[in-house]
């Protein structure tokens, strides 16, 4: 019964964690910061 919820929980974050390395990867190609 919980183990639904919990696979929900690591998929969000492995998509949030896939969408930050995403922008830093971006951010050091436009140079920012």
């Amino acid at each position: 019964m919980v183990d639904w919820i919990i696979g929900i929980g690591v998929a969000v974050l492995v998509v949030l964690i896939i969408r930050q390395q995403f922008r830093k990867k971006r951010n050091g190609q436009s140079g920012c910061g």
